[in-house]
């Protein structure tokens, strides 16, 4: 087997947009989790793809793939915490993983957004510390998966 150090164009550009594609996906779903209009998550998922920082996948591929890895993190972060599910725990994990591995400000920043995020949906609800408690198995999964991808 004849292995290369430096993929080809075709293989960057491929992976780029499957993941481009996945994130725009999960961004959708995470739309209709919510309850919000259809026709929102569509103009939302071609504004995440095709537009703003997306344009410039030629010249910041990192950058662009970490960026890609957030609505997949938010849609398993969001479902683990609300339907107390390992899986999607461990699901969130991995794609946070992913991301994080990119090491660049994208990652920080939406990693900053994720702690953000789930410290809104624990706190904001009635009773936060029984919330915290009910919720520790799924973050649980999550931090476990994560560690295990990175390491």
């Amino acid at each position: 087997m004849i292995t290369h150090s430096s993929p080809s164009p075709w293989a960057v550009d491929a992976t780029l947009l499957a993941v481009v594609f996945l994130g725009g996906a999960a961004l959708m779903l995470w739309f209709r989790d919510q309850g919000w209009h259809w026709a929102g998550a569509i103009v939302a998922a071609l504004v995440f793809c095709y537009g703003a920082s997306m344009a410039w996948r030629i010249q910041h591929i990192g950058q662009v793939l970490s960026l890609a890895y957030l609505p997949m993190t938010l849609l398993c972060l969001d479902r683990a915490l609300m339907e107390r599910s390992l899986l999607y725990g461990a699901g969130a994990g991995v794609a946070a993983a992913l991301m994080v591995l990119g090491r660049d400000q994208i990652a920080m920043l939406s990693v900053y957004l994720l702690i953000g995020f789930t410290a809104w949906r624990l706190l904001s609800a009635e009773r936060p510390l029984a919330e915290a408690r009910a919720r520790v198995l799924p973050l649980a999964a999550a931090a476990l998966a994560g560690l295990v991808v990175i390491a």
